[in-house]
């Protein structure tokens, strides 16, 4: 069945939640190639029974209250001091005190919040909770790292009446490092705390329904509900003040710029300055996954050489399997003539050296577990805690707490930086992060977040200020100004695993790219050797049993998705062993020296037919759409939705394609299941060079 709509269909996702069908709206760029933000006024409102509300012309959040692990206090008294818009409530409980100072600073509205006279904090602290939310109809939700899920969605709509009786109305969902309300109208309000050294921040909305009649067939009242807060995990407080990060509740007037200008606050907070230049490289996992060696990584240089003109990619990093993990410096059987002679045979071809760790990881065959079985992380009944399975074998996890684990990480790091390392993917971060209510460390006393931080803050002061760092299996939360890049998106094995994860956390996580990381979408496709199934991997060399079966056309739409969408380019094919054709596509995905932005229309409304617009440094355009759908649909955008022109000379735009379409006023396009199509938008009747890649820079 065909549709001829431009995303009129709506679509649920895996966790039940509506997303809304899309109404392309302008998308035009000023001269920074961003989208602009337009601030709203907000304003907070101080009741004398201690609960507080903040509002802005569309949306409100309504009557909270702080909170200790999910429930509203009971004060003793409560003391409220208003001033200009804003003040402080004072709540005073049997044993401690809760302070919360509400302020306006650069347009935002913000809570700044202290614990004091506790001798043990609780596990969760919540400034806010039980807001009831009016006037938003959608919710953005940030996953904790890798994977999401995240997104725009619509609050979940409860039925008026019903026959049967049912038990889902109850709903809830977390997110981190950001969040927000948007209105029908488009207004938004942008949430997060800027600062994570110390405390996760979780938020989480939820609702609470009410039904009466017989089989609760009619709805009562149902109130969509808010709270915002920071793990603080029982730590010893010996009641002394303690101060949780500021609250910042950023208002503008269109959802993705307001989260855009959130980005901008959180990196100018955390000193992030301008971000490490884009990333063209090249990882070994992909084919041989654990079985790489130093006689393929030979056959890789070697091949690199043969291609003319060269490919100029910057970085070969080589992934898992060159050691037992915990034993990070000590190679086996793969690289025989060390870690060092690797890293100098990259570097000595012209390539920067990178390779993969787990900082947090130790096999239990490796040295290092043998050694020191007391340097492993234990749950609260003392035994160790098995992690996963690698290869076969059990990974357990370092407590880093313990001052020789600690210092065994710096050496590691501080040894492969000496060797000439200096691109580093560091994977399965987040068994670093462990809530210290949950496991049994060597020295207790401090949060998950504060451990963590402290081996992020040393293994960037061992590989340096120069050396590139993508976090792999990370929250996204504690790597805010440590790591350049960041993976967002599960492993990618093929165009339709990519549709299910990759491409709608892409755009939700966009508005952070170029921002606080470079987003890493993981790697494309280029060799045809999976496009047949094999019995055994042993039957082709370099068959990679992860990846799915991948037509060439599958391989391009994937490829063009990670070109237009972020600034980071890898690939694990040897180009060597792969078509003219494909090395060509790889070229066309070559980025420049600098960042360069990328913007969705209607980011807030997820539809079935995605898009990612792109100007380029000429002035011109590049748009994709990619439909996700297991139907064909036809797509008609007026031009001035695309361009800030009503027109505009519109070709079809590929590695291999350069198709005038003549000067259009619509853009209309077949697209069938999966299928993508990209355009070069001009105001001159002039098609894109053939040597012009996908970033709008001109090849030699």
């Amino acid at each position: 069945m065909k549709r001829r709509n431009f995303i009129r269909s709506c679509a649920y996702t895996a966790s039940g939640a509506l997303l809304l069908p899309s109404m392309i709206t302008p998308a035009l760029f000023g001269a920074n190639q961003e989208l602009p933000f337009a601030g709203v006024k907000g304003k907070w409102t101080l009741n004398n029974d201690g609960s507080f509300s903040l509002s802005t012309p569309q949306i409100t959040l309504k009557a909270a209250f702080p909170a200790f692990d999910g429930k509203t206090i009971r004060p003793v008294s409560v003391n409220v001091e208003r001033k200009g818009n804003g003040g402080k409530i004072t709540y005073r409980l049997t044993k401690g005190r809760i302070t919360l100072l509400f302020s306006e600073k650069q347009g935002a509205l913000t809570i700044d919040s202290e614990l004091s006279g506790f001798e043990t904090a609780p596990h969760w602290f919540m400034p806010l909770c039980d807001a009831s939310i009016d006037g938003a109809d959608r919710f953005f939700k940030q996953g904790n790292g890798f994977g999401g899920p995240s997104g725009v969605f619509e609050y979940p709509q409860t039925p008026i009446r019903r026959e049967q009786p049912q038990q889902d109305e109850a709903w809830a969902k977390d997110s981190y490092l950001s969040t927000g309300f948007i209105s029908p109208g488009g207004q938004t309000i942008a949430v997060a705390a800027y600062k994570f050294n110390n405390y996760v921040c979780r938020s989480t909305h939820r609702n609470r329904p009410y039904r009466k009649g017989l089989i609760d067939r009619h709805l009562d009242t149902n109130t969509n509900l808010f709270e915002i807060g920071f793990a603080t995990e029982n730590i010893p407080l010996k009641s002394k003040a303690t101060t949780l990060p500021t609250l910042h509740f950023v208002m503008g007037e269109t959802a993705y710029p307001t989260f855009r200008e959130l980005a901008d606050r959180m990196a100018e907070a955390n000193n992030i300055g301008k971000l490490k230049p884009p990333v063209y490289g090249w990882c070994s996992w992909y084919e041989f996954e654990h079985n790489y060696n130093q006689a393929i990584l030979d056959e890789t240089l070697n091949g690199l050489k043969e291609i003319n003109p060269p490919i100029p990619i910057q970085v070969v990093q080589i992934d898992d399997g060159y050691s037992d993990h915990g034993d990070w410096i000590i190679p086996n059987a793969n690289f025989p003539k060390g870690l060092e002679y690797m890293a100098k045979s990259i570097t000595g071809a012209g390539y920067d050296a990178g390779i993969w760790v787990g900082p947090f990881m130790v096999m239990e065959t490796s040295e290092l577990f043998r050694n020191h079985p007391e340097w492993m992380l234990k749950d609260n009944d003392g035994n160790m805690i098995k992690a996963g399975l690698f290869r076969g074998i059990t990974d357990y996890m370092l407590d880093t707490s313990h001052p020789g684990a600690f210092e065994h990480l710096r050496k590691v790091f501080r040894t492969l930086r000496s060797w000439g390392i200096t691109y580093y993917k560091t994977d399965f971060l987040d068994w670093g992060l462990n809530d210290s209510t949950v496991v049994k460390r060597h020295r207790p006393g401090k949060t998950s977040a504060q451990y963590y931080t402290e081996v992020m803050q040393m293994i960037r002061e061992e590989i340096g200020p120069e050396s590139f760092w993508l976090a792999c299996i990370a929250p996204y939360q504690q790597m805010v100004g440590f790591a350049d890049g960041i993976r967002y998106s599960n492993d990618v094995t093929g165009l339709q695993n990519a549709i299910g994860n990759l491409i709608p956390e892409t755009i939700a996580c966009q508005y952070f790219n170029g921002k606080l990381f470079l987003n890493d979408p993981d790697t494309m496709f280029m060799r045809d050797y999976n496009e047949t199934k094999y019995a055994n991997a042993s039957d082709k060399v370099g068959f990679s049993a992860s990846v799915d079966v991948m037509s060439a056309d599958d391989r391009e739409a994937l490829a063009l998705w990670d070109g237009m969408t972020t600034n980071y380019i890898t690939t694990s094919d040897r180009f060597h062993n792969v078509s003219d054709s494909m090395v060509n596509l790889f070229r066309f995905l070559q980025p420049g020296k600098t960042y360069l932005p990328t913007e969705h229309i209607d980011w807030d409304k997820p539809s079935e037919i995605k898009n990612a617009l792109r100007k380029l440094p000429n002035g011109d355009y590049a748009f994709l759409l990619l439909n996700s759908s297991k139907e064909e649909q036809n797509v008609e955008i007026p031009i001035k939705k695309i361009v800030p022109e009503a027109s505009a000379y519109v070709f079809r735009w590929s590695f291999n394609l350069r198709q005038p379409m003549g000067k259009q006023e619509t853009l209309s396009f077949n697209l069938k299941p999966s299928g993508t199509a990209m355009f070069y938008l001009s105001q001159k009747n002039q098609a894109p060079s053939k040597n012009m890649s996908i970033f709008g820079i001109e090849q030699g």
